[in-house]
């Protein structure tokens, strides 16, 4: 089944602080049985500086750590891999580990200093049998982007790792979006596909085209099944916008960030795509369709976001 938690992504500020606080910022790696090696998941932004290495694995998927506490010397004389082939191991000695799930069941990964065992991590594999989206699939035509999937095995718990879910987009349904999970490297969302490349969770991206309703259809290794609804509105039916602004150094200049998000009859927009102006004195710097921008100039300014027949302004002041 899908679940869907009442959670507003609407700006690459937003989802980079949910990003962060997927992980305790800081946390110690996890440490293998023998205490010679620490590992923590690589999870793009979301743990610049470490997360312990506890958790389970779905089955089918690749969870990526770093491996910490070993001083250079001895990573590049050090291999790894699973004993019992519960695990695919992809062991770079300039830091990184990627396991992936291969059965139901204990993972075994240990590392060989020397051809010698050096150290031994095991983690739960289990199956995905729930997915949960952050927000509903509400998108707005010609906008495009990439929105996190959490899994979960039969008792509720989180798994971590990408590609263990395959989609599918009915023919009937391509008229109006094009998407489906972990998407490609280039072409949709491409700054936050960047950024997020090392992630240990499912993502979801979409490409929307015209008004419309369908569904994709995903399916996990193991044999469950689900459907991720998606709900393309015009311009014309988005009839609430909200906009946030906040403050920080630039080139030694004050500027402000303001982050827009909108709702149409109610449901959240995934990505608000304004249309924005600045009263004159200030410089914007945004794209266009964006659900952000930055604000440049001396002096109290006015900020308007459009979309479609619906607009609303924020003061600044710089």
């Amino acid at each position: 089944m899908v679940r869907i938690r009442r959670f507003s992504l609407t700006s690459p500020a937003l989802t980079l602080l949910v990003a962060l606080a997927g992980c305790s910022i800081g946390t110690n790696p996890s440490q293998g049985e023998l205490g010679n090696v620490g590992l923590s998941w690589s999870d793009g932004l979301s743990c610049l500086l470490g997360c312990n290495a506890r958790g389970s694995i779905a089955l089918g998927a690749t969870a990526r750590l770093q491996v910490q506490d070993v001083a250079d010397a001895t990573r590049s004389r050090m291999t790894a891999s699973s004993p019992d082939g519960s695990l695919v191991v992809e062991y770079d000695p300039e830091g990184s580990v990627a396991v992936t799930g291969a059965r139901v069941g204990e993972g075994i990964l240990e590392f060989y200093l020397d051809g010698a065992l050096y150290d031994r991590f095991r983690w739960e594999i289990a199956p995905v049998s729930e997915v949960e989206l952050q927000q509903e699939l509400y998108v707005a035509v010609g906008t495009q982007g990439v929105h996190p999937l959490d899994t979960r095995d039969a008792r509720g718990t989180d798994l971590k790792g990408r590609g263990a879910l395959t989609s599918t987009v009915a023919p009937e349904h391509s008229e109006f979006f094009a998407g489906g999970v972990n998407p490609p490297s280039e072409g949709v969302g491409g700054a936050i596909v960047a950024a997020f490349a090392g992630a240990n969770y499912e993502q979801v991206w979409f490409n929307a085209f015209a008004p419309g309703e369908g569904l994709i259809q995903v399916e996990a290794e193991g044999g469950a099944s689900f459907e991720i609804p998606v709900r393309v509105v015009a311009d014309e039916a988005i009839d609430s916008i909200e906009l946030d602004v906040y403050y920080y150094e630039r080139d030694g200049s004050r500027a402000a960030g303001v982050d827009a998000s909108a709702s149409a009859g109610g449901n959240a927009i995934v990505t608000a795509p304004c249309s924005w102006t600045v009263t004159e004195g200030a410089r914007l710097d945004t794209v266009d369709r964006s659900e952000s921008a930055d604000v440049i100039g001396d002096g109290p300014h006015t900020v308007t976001c459009t979309i479609g027949t619906t607009s609303a302004s924020i003061d600044v002041r710089l």
